[in-house]
This record gives structure tokens, sequence and C-alpha cells, in this order.
């Protein structure tokens, strides 16, 4: 999150702050709604949240350990990037 906000900063520095609240927002919104994200084709046992609006759309991948109630988030990427390379 700190290299995304660091990118938007040096772009758009007076936007960056708020944008960075809602894209953590979003992230922490997660913890009330983790099964809000649908499963992501790449794998069966990821999911994603897409945060912003073209063409500055990113998007959050992360996991939900079911047993714990616990979210993961893995990677946060600009969403025209390709798919997730899955290893």
């Amino acid at each position: 999150m700190e290299a995304i906000y660091d990118y938007v900063a040096g772009n758009a520095s007076q936007h960056a702050f708020g944008w960075f609240n809602r894209l953590a927002k979003a992230i922490y919104s997660l913890e009330r709604f983790p099964t809000r994200g649908p499963i992501i084709p790449e794998n069966k046992k990821l999911r994603h949240l897409l945060f912003g609006k073209n063409p500055h759309v990113y998007r959050i991948i992360y996991a939900l350990d079911r047993r714990t109630h616990v979210v993961n988030v893995l990677h946060i990427r600009h969403g025209v990037r390709g798919p997730l390379s899955v290893k």
C-alpha cells in the first residue's frame, strides 16, 4: 500500500491522502464482509475486491480463513495488469 501511495502522491499529491484513506477503508471493510469479493479464476482459494474507478481500478487479492475468520491481503495490483501468476 505504501508503494502505491507514493506513486499516487507523485502524480496527484493533493488527492493522494484521501485516495489512500479510501483504499484502507475498503480493505478494512473486509473484516465485516469477507465474502463480498468473488473467487478469482486464477485460484479458487482466493478472492478479490475491486477498488477505484476506470481507468484507475486496483485489485485487492485476499485469502479468507474461515476457521479463524481472518482476512489476509496478499496483493494489491493495478487492474490493467494481467492475471495473477499462481505457482
